[in-house]
């Protein structure tokens, strides 16, 4: 008996010492882990810095400082979150038309970086001469901005911004959900041709003209437009579909919006308007509809919409809203906000609690 007492006693204290070594390995693999994700945020803080400053040197240098409100901004927690948010602004404005989104994912614990897009916050000499290959080219790089302030990577754009997060979602497995604002999925016209219309102003003379807006020249959006910017749209709403095997001139638009949102299983906000004179608002509800993730459809209407409902879908009557304004719950530099904003926040604040918390 007391042999056998001692070689138990002899194993039970291997087995906790063991136990202890196995907890002093695991905390400092733990705080190793710690450590390096810490130095990534603070390399990615330091990086995106730079990269503001370069902006802001660039808009000063060109535009003597007019343009400064257009810069490219974060909002950062003191160290990498679960989850953080790259928003991408839309053509011919800036990240200042996201600042109101980005606060709404920055209160729900999103690390949130912009990026402003080349050509934008300038002049209209480098609208002329833009590719929609440098904006994606810039979002790759909001990107890995991105993926060091957070473990775990979404993406939002407006308009044009939201092609350029469809485009990155399509492209990286790393992309986790999606926030849409009126994507520039489909392009309205007046002959009914959509966007093979719209490719028209990549016609070798027509893509230099420039033409003034009704909106008005401000620090934070182009009021007079180089109809080169329009081109480039075009030509990434046919990136976009090439990604899924299509193009623009050869098949259905609104087949290949549902193709695009059956091949996104990531949680999606989508919020479009009736009102919008740009996009086919009704063709984007669809692909709302074909999304594979779990999704929050949000369409604002000046009246009743005769839309077949599906889960997610919700409908806002009584607003007019057109389509830059969907975005802005206030705006300083011009008449575009939407004053049925709280909308988008009361469902935005749904969808993150459901999908993101």
């Amino acid at each position: 008996m007391h042999k056998f007492f001692e070689i138990g006693s002899t194993v039970s204290i291997m087995i906790k010492t063991r136990l202890i070594l196995l907890s002093l390995s695991l905390a400092l693999l733990c705080s190793g882990f710690s450590f390096v994700f810490a130095q990534e945020y603070e390399i990615g803080r330091s990086d995106f810095e730079k990269y503001r400053e370069n902006k802001i040197a660039e808009i000063t240098q060109k535009t003597g400082g007019y343009r400064l409100p257009s810069a490219p901004f974060a909002l950062l927690h003191p160290s990498r979150t679960k989850y953080s948010a790259l928003l991408i602004h839309g053509l011919n404005d800036s990240p200042y038309y996201l600042k109101d989104i980005a606060q709404i994912l920055f209160d729900r614990g999103f690390n949130v970086i912009t990026v402003l897009l080349p050509a934008h916050g300038l002049t209209l000499l480098e609208m002329k001469q833009v590719s929609y290959l440098d904006w994606i080219r810039e979002v790759q790089l909001g990107l890995r901005l991105a993926a060091q302030v957070g473990e775990n990577v979404t993406v939002g754009g407006f308009s044009a911004g939201g092609l350029l997060a469809i485009s990155s979602a399509l492209s990286f497995e790393s992309v986790k959900g999606l926030f849409l604002f009126a994507p520039a999925l489909k392009i309205k016209s007046v002959s009914g041709l959509g966007n093979r219309t719209a490719a028209l102003t990549c016609i070798s003379g027509i893509n230099r003209i420039t033409y003034d807006s009704e909106v008005g020249n401000s620090p934070v959006k182009y009021g007079t437009r180089a109809v080169n910017g329009a081109c480039q749209v075009i030509q990434l709403v046919d990136h976009v579909y090439n990604l899924v095997g299509s193009d623009i001139y050869l098949n259905d638009a609104d087949n290949v919006l549902v193709k695009i949102g059956a091949r996104l299983n990531v949680p999606t906000f989508l919020t479009v308007t009736t009102s919008d004179l740009h996009l086919n608002s009704r063709s984007i509800v669809e692909f709302g509809r074909a999304l594979r993730g779990n999704k929050s459809v949000l369409v604002y209407s000046p009246e009743t919409l005769d839309i077949y409902p599906f889960l997610g879908l919700k409908v806002i009557t009584g607003y007019d809203i057109e389509h830059a304004a969907v975005v802005l719950e206030s705006n300083a530099y011009n008449r575009q906000f939407n004053p049925g904003f709280y909308h988008i926040r009361e469902s935005m604040n749904e969808f993150l609690r459901l999908n993101f918390l």
